[in-house]
C-alpha cells in the first residue's frame, strides 16, 4: 500500500534548485493567476511569466554573446588565429606558429584536443541523455498510466456498486412488504409472561432487519442513476485523456530526436578534429566538414539554445506548481486552487479530506458508509441469530410459547431465510463500496500523478533536457568558435 502523500513528498533536485532561480521582483506563486472566480487574471499571468524567463535570458545572452564574439575575432583576422577561423601554420621544419606569435609545434596540438575532446564529450552526454532521459519520460507516462488505471478501477467498482444498489432495492420491495406483513402484531406474544423476555429480543431483532431494509431501500433509484451519469460525464473523460496524454506523450517526446543528433555531430566533429590533430591531408573530408557539417551544426546550436531555454522555464513552472501554499508541497497548491474555486459542501469536504489534508478528519459520506456497515454488521448477527432460534428446538413447541400456529412459524421462518440472503447480498455491495471510497485508494492516485508523474519524474526529465542541452550549447559555442583547429594545419610555405 502507497504511504500518504503529506507524509512522504520531498522535492528533489530539479525541483527545490529552479524554484530558486532569480524572479527579478515578478511573483512566483503561480497560483495567482487564477482571481477568486476561477478565471484567468492576465495582468498576473504576465507579471509571473516575466519572472520564468531567468533561465531563458541567460542562455540567449551567452548565444548573442558567443555570435558578437565570432564577429569580433573575424574582424580581427588572422590575428586572432583560429578563433577566426583560421588554422594552425607551421614552417619548412615544422615548427608551429600562431597567427599571433610563433609557438611550438606541441603547442598547435592542443587546439585540435581541446575541440576534440570537446565533440566526444557532446557525444557521450548525448548517449547519456538518451538512455537516462528516456528512463526518466518513460516514468512520466507510466506514472500519469498508473493514475489512470486507478482512477477507472474506481469508475468501474462505482458503476458496479450503483448497478447492484439499484437492482437490491428493487428487489427487496417485495421482501420489505412481506416482512412487514408477517411482522404485523409481532412474531411472539406469548401467554405465558416468564417468556416475555425472549420474545422482546425476538420481536426486536427482526424490527432491526425492517429498520435497515427500509433506510437501503429509502435511497432514492434517481440519486443512483444520477451518480452513475455523473461518473459517466465527469470521471470517464479525465481517464481517456490521461490514457490519452501517456500514448501521446509517449509517441512523441522520445529523447532519440534530441540525442541523436547530438551524438551524430559529436562523432563527426571529433573525428575531424582527430584527422587535424594527425596532420591527415583528407582533403574532402575537410572540405564537407567546413562547408556542410559545420553550417548545419550552428543551426543546431541555435535548435539547443531554444531547448535549453524552454527546459529551464518548463522546470522552473513545474516546481512552482510543485512547491504550492504555506506547507510547499503539492497539497498547497490544491489547497488554494480549491479555495479560489469556492468550492462548497461535499466537493470541498471531499477534496480536504482525500488530497489536502492526506486521509485526516473526517468525510461525511464516508463516515456514513462505515455508520451502515456497522449497522449491517450488527442487524445481520441479529438475523442470524433469529434465524438460528427460529430453527433450533421443536417448532410445536416454540409455537406454544410464542402463541402462534405452525403455519405462521413457517411463514416466518422463510421470511427470515430471505432476509438472511438478502442482507448477504447488501452486505457485499457496501462493502463494495466502502472499498471504492477508501482514502488511500484515492489518495494514491493523486499520488501517482500529482506527486510521482507531474513533481518527480517529469522534472527530472526536463532536467536531464535542460543539462543536456546546456552543456552541448557551451562545447558547441566552444568548438565553432575553435573550429580552425578543425583544419590541419598549413606550411608557411604553402600559403593559404
Amino acid at each position: 500500500m502507497r504511504y500518504l502523500a503529506a507524509s512522504v513528498y520531498s522535492p528533489n533536485l530539479a525541483v527545490s534548485s529552479f524554484n530558486d532561480v532569480p524572479r527579478f521582483g515578478h511573483t512566483s506563486v503561480i497560483t495567482d493567476i487564477y482571481d477568486v472566480n476561477g478565471g484567468i487574471n492576465t495582468a498576473v499571468l504576465s507579471d509571473y511569466l516575466r519572472g520564468t524567463v531567468f533561465i531563458a535570458g541567460l542562455c540567449a545572452a551567452m548565444f548573442v554573446s558567443w555570435i558578437v564574439v565570432m564577429l569580433l575575432c573575424k574582424c580581427i583576422g588572422r590575428r586572432a588565429g583560429i578563433a577566426a577561423g583560421y588554422p594552425y601554420e607551421y614552417d619548412g621544419q615544422h615548427s608551429a606558429k600562431y597567427y599571433d606569435g610563433g609557438r611550438d609545434e606541441p603547442k598547435m596540438k592542443c587546439g585540435s584536443v581541446t575541440v576534440m575532446a570537446g565533440a566526444f564529450t557532446i557525444s557521450v552526454v548525448g548517449i547519456l541523455f538518451l538512455v537516462k532521459g528516456a528512463r526518466s519520460a518513460q516514468n512520466v507516462f507510466e506514472d500519469i498510466r498508473d493514475g489512470a488505471s486507478g482512477l477507472r478501477e474506481i469508475e468501474n467498482l462505482l458503476v458496479n456498486s450503483t448497478n447492484d444498489a439499484i437492482n437490491f432495492g428493487t428487489d427487496t420491495v417485495p421482501l420489505k412488504e412481506n416482512l412487514i406483513t408477517v411482522l404485523d402484531g409481532g412474531i411472539c406474544n406469548p401467554p405465558d409472561p416468564s417468556f416475555q423476555s425472549t420474545a422482546d429480543q425476538i420481536n426486536s431483532q427482526a424490527q432491526s432487519v425492517v429498520n435497515i431494509l427500509a433506510a437501503i431501500q429509502d435511497f432514492s433509484r434517481n440519486e443512483l442513476i444520477t451518480l452513475q451519469s455523473a461518473i459517466d460525464q465527469e470521471i470517464d473523460p479525465v481517464v481517456d485523456a490521461l490514457f490519452r496524454v501517456a500514448n501521446e506523450g509517449e509517441k512523441y517526446s522520445t529523447p532519440l530526436y534530441i540525442a541523436a543528433p547530438i551524438v551524430v555531430f559529436g562523432l563527426i566533429l571529433g573525428f575531424g578534429a582527430f584527422l587535424s590533430w594527425k596532420g591527415s591531408g583528407c582533403s574532402p573530408y575537410f572540405c564537407v566538414q567546413s562547408w556542410i557539417v559545420l553550417p548545419f551544426f550552428f543551426l543546431f546550436i541555435f535548435i539547443i539554445t531554444i531547448l535549453a531555454a524552454l527546459a529551464g522555464t518548463l522546470l522552473t513552472i513545474n516546481s512552482d506548481i510543485c512547491l504550492g501554499g504555506d506547507t510547499r508541497n503539492p497539497e498547497g497548491t490544491v489547497k488554494i486552487l480549491v479555495e479560489k474555486a469556492a468550492l462548497q459542501g461535499t466537493f470541498l469536504e471531499a477534496a480536504n479530506y482525500y488530497v489536502i489534508n492526506s486521509c485526516e478528519g473526517q468525510f461525511t459520506q464516508k463516515t456514513e458508509v462505515d455508520n451502515l456497515v456497522s449497522s449491517l454488521s450488527s442487524a445481520t448477527e441479529n438475523m442470524n441469530s433469529l434465524q438460528t432460534f427460529l430453527k433450533s428446538g421443536d417448532s410445536q413447541t416454540f409455537s406454544a410459547q410464542c402463541g402462534i400456529d405452525e403455519t405462521r412459524l413457517v411463514e416466518i421462518q422463510t421470511a427470515v431465510d430471505e432476509t438472511v440472503l438478502a442482507f448477504a447480498e447488501l452486505e457485499s455491495i457496501v462493502v463494495q463500496a466502502q472499498s471504492v471510497i477508501e482514502c488511500e485508494r484515492i489518495n494514491g492516485i493523486f499520488v501517482d500523478i500529482y506527486h510521482d508523474a507531474i513533481c518527480d519524474s517529469a522534472p527530472t526529465t526536463f532536467l536531464w533536457m535542460f543539462s543536456t542541452c546546456f552543456i552541448v550549447l557551451l562545447l558547441g559555442m566552444l568548438i565553432i568558435l575553435l573550429r580552425g583547429a578543425l583544419i590541419p594545419g598549413i606550411s608557411t610555405h604553402e600559403g593559404y
